[in-house]
């Protein structure tokens, strides 16, 4: 019908529009589209003062057990904490990578899309010395709004000055391939922050995040098993139950010495009319 539209039109440079459209395979895809509107709350959840709620509910937690597994000493050093190696699989935006950093530690995150990349390397490479940007994450929004004031309002990013000098680094690319077999063995503490649910087989995960930890080593986790590839055409999805998960854990080695459930928002809108909330499994593995 477009077609016949436009053949109906009697103004050449319409008809010649449509062909360049039409011929332009650059265009971006609409989960290409997806991919930036969801990293635009992304940012927001992870460096602006509208994503500070979302962080002490998925990050303290994580925060808080680093502290007491490696507590600092009386003296107010941070007990050559430089030395213990954390890794973040999932970095998305990498405020948890920084923030495991500025803690003293030694940090790395990983992430296999390009769009958080690119996100997070501006952030943490590119902002130090520079002032704040706005972003508009809620602007696609049409559904659930209270005003238009509230969909179109802007969010400062980001929210903090970031210190420098820290030991982080960042290796692109997917999990099981970046961190293979020449990696076993060489991780303190493996954080993973609404991250396993990414898996096609979960299963595979964990038997990576085993290998990769040195023995005495410490997994924590925190998140939902939403199970992205779950009924998606085309992609292998094994989706294993919490109970089933923790019946594995110990056939590799991993001992569960802490564990409960978190209520957790995600990538939400304050002022909107929905929430996206998980009653998110937080545990800890030696």
């Amino acid at each position: 019908n477009k077609k016949n539209k436009n053949k109906s039109h009697n103004h050449n440079h319409n008809n010649n529009k449509e062909a360049i459209i039409e011929q332009n395979d650059d265009l971006p895809k609409p989960h290409e589209l997806d991919l930036v509107k969801t990293l635009l709350k992304l940012l927001a959840r992870d460096w602006s003062i509208e994503g500070e709620l979302e962080r002490q509910q998925s990050h303290n937690p994580i925060l808080e057990t680093l502290n007491h597994i490696f507590p600092k000493s009386t003296s107010g050093e941070q007990n050559n904490r430089s030395n213990i190696r954390v890794l973040v699989p999932g970095m998305g935006a990498g405020r948890l990578l920084y923030e495991i950093a500025s803690m003293g530690f030694e940090a790395q995150g990983n992430d296999n899309c390009m769009y958080f990349l690119l996100a997070s390397n501006f952030i943490l490479n590119k902002q130090s010395n520079s002032p704040p940007v706005t972003i508009f994450p809620f602007i696609h929004e049409t559904t659930n709004i209270v005003s238009r004031t509230s969909q179109l309002r802007g969010v400062s990013i980001p929210d903090i000055t970031l210190q420098q000098n820290l030991k982080y680094s960042v290796a692109a690319g997917d999990f099981l391939d970046v961190y293979d077999s020449s990696q076993d063995k060489k991780w303190d503490v493996i954080v993973t922050c609404f991250f396993i649910d990414c898996a096609h087989n979960v299963i595979a995960f964990l038997r990576r995040i085993s290998s990769l930890l040195k023995s005495g080593g410490y997994w924590i986790n925190i998140g939902p098993l939403l199970y992205h590839f779950a009924g998606v055409p085309g992609e292998q999805s094994i989706e294993l139950t919490y109970e089933e998960i923790k019946q594995i854990l110990p056939k590799l080695g991993l001992n569960l010495i802490n564990e409960k459930n978190i209520v957790t928002d995600y990538c939400s809108d304050s002022k909107s009319l929905m929430v996206t909330q998980y009653k998110s499994i937080f545990f800890v593995c030696q």
